[in-house]
């Protein structure tokens, strides 16, 4: 509005609208001096946060990689007097690789935004799930449990590792390998963590399912689609952590190898250096069997809900409900192939009885006459 003088007025300003009205006057007057500050939008910050968490995943690799790379050529010179100089065992070296293979796997290098963008909408998608089915506080519990055993496990492995390796003086270079020896202990357990408390909460979805189904609280028809649900959420978890189980079991299989390797080529006190990681490799079975237990309770679905009851018709469409859940291919998957405990029974099995069949023939494993 003009006023008599020639200039113009501002419009009258509402008294709600006096604190927006201020602010953009503040920025008006910084743009014209010349000092207005950037405003980095949640893009931008969602952006800058996936590049520092791809550095972290590179330099975890980069580390990883350099524990091999250091250690390794030590195996092949091994004699007495470096058992007791903080030089790595084959067991070590296995806890190492699988690391390296179990943080590629989490990220990889091309495709990293990918997958962690992935890996953030399938946590989402599961969050909900299990807070729909009224047993988020249970998963909560249950994950505070598991990383406070994990935690536990690792300090009292990394804890031997270094007790064992301080018996003697270190110089530099066997100090910084039992540093990053520490690091790929809790990389490759971290990964056996991540696997757990997404397979339990998977678990728990699955239970939460079938008491509404058991206690009638939704049709068949509703349980067809909400089965769909769920289904989906394990198959996204298998396809997105079946590198990482893999990385689990190929590291447990390392470990038992390895340890052949250290209990023949090794005598008295220096056979204990490869107690450690061979009760890490061996406890990362336990990440495979929460898995496998999730396809053990799709499994015992089907046969629950034929033994419901009532009319002729709602027995029927149990009938009908109970061979959808038999016909779905639910569970743990690794490369389209279903994982349930009788897997993981003969993998464990196979495993052990040709890690003795070679101790055996080897004698690292002798039974003493009597």
């Amino acid at each position: 509005m003009a006023t008599e003088g020639g200039e113009t007025e501002s419009p009258p300003v509402e008294a709600t609208d006096i604190g927006s009205y201020m602010f953009l006057q503040k920025i008006v007057a910084q743009v014209e001096n010349g000092t207005a500050l950037t405003i980095v939008t949640e893009p931008e910050q969602e952006e800058n946060a996936a590049w520092v968490s791809k550095i972290y995943n590179s330099l975890l690799l980069t580390l990883l990689f350099s524990l091999m790379a250091l250690a390794g050529p030590g195996q092949y010179f091994y004699n007495e007097e470096a058992a007791f100089s903080g030089s790595f065992t084959v067991t070590d070296m296995g806890v190492a690789l699988g690391a390296w293979l179990a943080v590629w796997s989490c990220g990889g290098v091309y495709s990293y935004f990918k997958s962690a963008r992935i890996q953030l909408q399938m946590n989402d998608h599961l969050a909900r799930e299990v807070e729909t089915s009224g047993f988020e506080q249970h998963w909560m519990m249950q994950k505070g449990k598991d990383s406070l055993s994990i935690f536990l496990l690792w300090l009292v492995t990394f804890g031997s590792r270094m007790a064992l390796a301080l018996r003697t003086d270190l110089d530099p270079f066997g100090e910084l390998k039992l540093a990053l020896y520490a690091l790929a202990s809790a990389c490759i357990l971290s990964a056996c963590y991540t696997q757990i408390s997404m397979w339990r909460g998977i678990s728990l979805a699955i239970v939460a399912y079938a008491r509404s189904v058991l206690e009638g609280e939704m049709n068949c028809r509703e349980a067809r689609g909400k089965w769909r649900e769920v289904i989906s959420c394990m198959r996204q978890t298998s396809r997105m952590y079946q590198l990482t189980a893999a990385s689990c079991g190929l590291t447990t299989v390392l470990v038992c190898f390895g340890a052949l390797y250290d209990l023949s080529n090794r005598s008295g006190l220096a056979i204990l250096d490869a107690l450690p990681s061979l009760v890490i490799g061996l406890s990362l079975v336990g990440a495979l069997y929460v898995a496998a237990s999730a396809t053990a309770h799709c499994t015992r679905l089907p046969s629950l809900v034929s033994m419901l009851d009532g009319d002729e018709e709602l027995e029927h469409e149990y009938i009908n409900l109970a061979l959808f859940l038999s016909l779905s291919e639910s569970g743990f998957f690794m490369w389209d192939t279903r994982v349930n405990l009788a897997v993981l029974q003969k993998f464990l099995y196979f495993t052990m009885a040709i890690v003795g069949t070679i101790g055996f023939q080897l004698k690292v494993f002798h039974f003493n006459a009597t």
